[in-house]
């Protein structure tokens, strides 16, 4: 999961688009008006950028030039009405890394944006803390105290997708989209079983931590948020 910008000021389309990507389990912000845009841009680490060419405020083109100006890396792709290779190069001359021109799949945007996020750095903290839990994404590793336990990766990326939502539900489904890859033949019970293997280990670490991952009936898991 990503934390996106959307910076559009037709709000139909920006919401298509914001549904679309939360379904995908990435956190996403929009904004409609290009000074406040660059704003948002500049104050939070934002994964990506999705960006109007044409927008109230400044143009998608300006917010590109001052964001890398001011030595934003986060990668930013153009929306834009304009198909001439002139206006291509003007805006990935800005700072753009890419571009879809409208009307566009939203299956086509959705490749785009998962192209320049393999591409980018993360932006994102690489350290997540709940309660006592401390994450170390790089390290592989939660501690809690003194203790620490090393992950596999797919507990690992269990573990970080509940951190990152707290009190949401994710239905065993959602966490094998999320966590294994799409072509896995693995199922629900895969899901139940390193959820288990979690529990053990962070009560292993901290009795206080092995109900912290709540098994909510007929629906899927969660992290404990009082």
């Amino acid at each position: 999961m990503s934390k996106i910008l959307i910076i559009e000021d037709d709000l139909a389309l920006a919401e298509f688009v914001k549904d679309f990507l939360e379904a995908k389990l990435h956190e996403v912000d929009h904004v409609a008006d290009g000074l406040e845009g660059l704003a948002w841009l500049q104050q939070k680490p934002y994964a990506a950028a999705i960006i109007d060419w044409q927008l109230p405020g400044l143009s998608g083109i300006e917010i590109c030039q001052k964001f890398r100006k001011g030595g934003g890396k986060a990668p930013i792709i153009m929306l834009t009405a304009k198909k001439g290779s002139p206006d291509v190069v003007d805006g990935l001359s800005a700072g753009a890394d890419d571009y879809v021109t409208k009307p566009f799949e939203i299956s086509v945007l959705y490749a785009r944006l998962q192209s320049v996020l393999r591409r980018a750095p993360s932006f994102d903290s690489r350290t997540l803390i709940f309660n006592d839990i401390e994450l170390d994404l790089d390290g592989g590793v939660f501690r809690i105290g003194e203790a620490t336990k090393k992950l596999t990766r797919k507990e690992l990326g269990i573990l970080e997708l509940l951190m990152r939502n707290p009190g949401r539900v994710f239905s065993a489904d959602a966490i094998l989209e999320h966590v294994w890859s799409t072509d896995s033949e693995t199922g629900p019970e895969t899901v139940r079983t390193h959820i288990n293997h979690l529990r053990k280990s962070l009560a292993a670490a901290s009795p206080t931590c092995g109900d912290i991952i709540e098994s909510v009936y007929g629906l899927g898991y969660r992290l404990k948020h009082e």
